[in-house]
């Protein structure tokens, strides 16, 4: 199943799967990026801030790709009070 992300957190939580699945430290794969084996933490911690030109190359380097879609509809308040509503018409109005 693709993961959702929703976060940074997401983000750094695949990053830090990916790269202890394939046996990397931190340190090697930094190098291999070319970014400070402090910001890789940061990275898989959640650090906000990243450039996506950062996270594509990690990507890269980890075998990932990225694949975007829709969003499904949300509930709005209002779609919820009507459900509500419907609900207790349903229901009699009984407690």
């Amino acid at each position: 199943m693709t993961p959702k992300v929703k976060t940074p957190f997401d983000i750094g939580a695949i990053i830090r799967a990916r790269r202890m699945a394939m046996g990397l430290t931190q340190a090697s794969l930094a190098k291999q990026v070319r970014i400070r084996q402090q910001t890789l933490s940061g990275i898989e911690n959640g650090a906000q801030g990243t450039s996506i030109s950062t996270l594509l190359a990690l990507f890269h380097t980890l075998g990932l790709q990225i694949t975007l879609g829709d969003i499904p509809p949300l509930l709005t308040l209002q779609t919820l009070s009507i459900s509500a509503r419907s609900l207790i018409k349903w229901h009699g109005g009984k407690s």
